[in-house]
């Protein structure tokens, strides 16, 4: 059944909460600039680099490790992504039987010279360690032993062995080293507990092929986005399509949206250094409330916009190959529900966890213990996954509370009372009482993100001023933001189903097996007439 979009309310009441949410964060983001100007001068001149020269030789803003790292990296893997797409066309055309072998040998060889050999190794033998726990079908097998290898990225000690024995070039290989293989360790549970599911296989050979070539494909293999395994064999087995004009289009369209964002991201750090500033803990502590939400609102777009490039580029090469994977992250200033920033921001890792996870602890809707369990199960898993720091906690912690209210209150509204109540207001009316109680707990839920960007003392700082010790016109304007916030979101979401049925379309281009994070495609208008 399609979703229930949310009501109309008055052009002009839509048009308020708008601009006043749009000025907001603008006039919020213009304080945080100016603080950044006053104190650009005391930064540590490390977190600074050489610009680009048209730009009159400004300093860039290099402290965001992750956005420095990767987009130096992709450099070196681009020419390796252009000959996959130029070599796999060719295998596609004229031997594409053999195009997971093609994609399996071509990765190996631009993964030894990327990452050397020792990486490659060590990643290939986590492989061999899965495969033959894969061969007991048995779940809690597979379970167990991908904690047990993914608890060596947890570990100070192992780290100090594995650079004494594998004796990177940089600090920068080791990071990327740790990185790919928290990566890699999601892939090999996917497969590997999708093998446990099936009977023995009559080819073990074709069987490894699989597995190595799923957990070793180029396109997504260093940021994702994540493409479980039972999506990636669906779509691998299908036969190469017809390259139309349109499908050239939409290629095209994509590398393009992925080159403007990456420009707009490297030219914003020549001007606007907030990354810097977080670690000037005494500036940040004496910042005043709207230089400091501008602050963390500026954290949340850049994170968004960096992985919107960071999945964009691998998945538009993974389009390339006919395959479809996760969709981008959906802007975090268009939700309103925290259910729904799990859902639609890293959207493969939403459906690892409802697969692997929820569903099997038993996330079923109508058994609610159970649900609380599940999601419990998820947030410890995400929090041992990302490495098990301080912020993390809190970060879990508050996402769980935050999802778990939401559950609770939707079975309110279900319930017998809640129908009799929204029996006695209009569509518009309830609309405005969703947003308006949901505002403290957004609030609350953006604030476990703040931890996650900055850091516990930066979050700490955030905690005391805006809820500790805040007051009656800071909650004011607060909670005013987050109903503005809520209202957008609601609106945003009835205009991107008038054009839904437009972007599916395109989608659908590449890969017949289109699936959502609930895995239901977006449906095209005759579907949803019979809906």
């Amino acid at each position: 059944m399609a979703k229930q979009l949310p009501a109309r309310l008055p052009t002009a009441e839509v048009v308020l909460y708008v601009f006043s949410w749009t000025g907001i964060c603008l006039y919020a983001s213009y304080q945080t600039y100016c603080v950044c100007k006053e104190n650009e001068y005391i930064m540590n001149t490390d977190d600074f680099n050489q610009g680009w020269k048209i730009l009159g030789g400004r300093t860039k803003d290099i402290s965001n490790y992750e956005w420095h790292f990767w987009s130096t990296w992709f450099w070196h893997v681009l020419p390796w992504y252009c000959s996959h797409m130029l070599l796999g066309r060719l295998v596609d055309r004229f031997c594409c039987k053999y195009k997971e072998h093609f994609y399996l040998i071509h990765s190996l060889c631009a993964l030894v010279h990327v990452m050397g050999p020792l990486s490659v190794g060590y990643l290939v033998i986590h492989c061999v360690i899965m495969y033959c726990v894969s061969q007991l079908r048995r779940t809690a097998a597979c379970w167990s032993v991908s904690l047990v290898l993914l608890s060596a990225l947890n570990i100070s000690a192992f780290h100090d062995l594995q650079k004494a024995y594998m004796k990177f070039q940089s600090e920068e290989h080791f990071y990327q080293l740790l990185f790919t293989t928290a990566m890699m360790n999601l892939r090999y549970t996917s497969v590997s507990i999708e093998y446990s599911k099936r009977p023995q296989p009559t080819s073990r050979l074709k069987d490894m092929l699989s597995f190595f070539a799923y957990c070793f494909y180029l396109p997504l293999f260093f940021t994702g986005p994540l493409l479980t395994y039972d999506l990636y064999e669906i779509q691998m087995k299908q036969t190469a399509r017809i390259w139309t004009k349109d499908k050239i289009f939409y290629i095209i369209r994509e590398f393009m949206r992925v080159m403007f964002w990456a420009t707009y991201l490297e030219l914003i750090l020549h001007f606007y250094h907030f990354n810097a500033l977080i670690f000037d803990l005494y500036t940040v502590k004496s910042m005043g409330r709207w230089p400091l939400g501008g602050l963390g609102w500026s954290h949340g777009q850049f994170f968004h916009v960096k992985y919107v490039v960071m999945f964009g580029l691998p998945g538009t090469v993974a389009k390339v190959d006919g395959l479809d994977p996760p969709h981008q992250p959906k802007c975090i200033s268009r939700i309103h529900l925290y259910s729904d920033m799990w859902k639609y921001f890293d959207r493969g890792l939403y459906s690892y966890l409802k697969r692997y996870i929820y569903i099997p602890v038993g996330g079923a809707p109508d058994r609610y213990l159970n649900k609380f369990l599940a999601s419990a199960m998820c947030f410890l898993y995400i929090y041992y996954w990302h490495g098990m720091y301080d912020y993390l906690v809190v970060w879990c912690s508050l996402n769980f509370i935050g999802v778990s209210v939401e559950a609770i209150a939707n079975l309110i509204c279900s319930s017998a009372s809640g129908k009799r109540l929204k029996e006695y207001v209009s569509a518009a009316m309830w609309r405005r009482m969703k947003a308006a109680i949901n505002a403290p707990l957004l609030a609350i839920c953006i604030m476990s993100n703040f931890y996650f960007f900055m850091g516990n003392e930066v979050g700490q700082v955030f905690f005391h001023k805006l809820v500790l010790y805040g007051t009656l016109p800071s909650y004011a304007v607060v909670l005013y933001s987050m109903y503005c916030l809520g209202q957008s979101s609601m609106e945003s979401e009835r205009w991107e189903d008038a054009v839904c049925w437009w972007d599916s379309d395109k989608r659908h281009l590449l890969s017949s097996t289109s699936a959502d994070m609930d895995g239901k495609h977006c449906p095209s208008k005759s579907e949803s007439k019979r809906q």
